[in-house]
């Protein structure tokens, strides 16, 4: 949940907001997205999690990376 994925990576730093993309059931499509305070938390958090199975998906692995920015937000940033 939500609530799960905040308390977790709230060991990292101040969570700024936490969403996970749900199905038409409100199940989990196994995605989700956090924003935290700044990038060295963001990094700590990539560092301890990516590639990393849970006990409870011993066959699946966790992908963690930055967010890919959006071309909108590229332009901004481009001179």
């Amino acid at each position: 949940s939500e609530q799960d994925l905040r308390q977790e990576l709230s060991q990292y730093g101040a969570v700024v907001s936490v969403r996970i993309l749900r199905d038409q059931q409100k199940q989990s499509r196994g995605v989700g997205f956090a924003r935290m305070n700044d990038r060295e938390q963001c990094q700590a958090i990539i560092n301890r999690f990516h590639n990393q199975s849970f006990p409870d998906f011993p066959d699946k692995s966790v992908h963690v990376k930055f967010a890919d920015a959006s071309n909108k937000n590229k332009k901004l940033y481009k001179t």
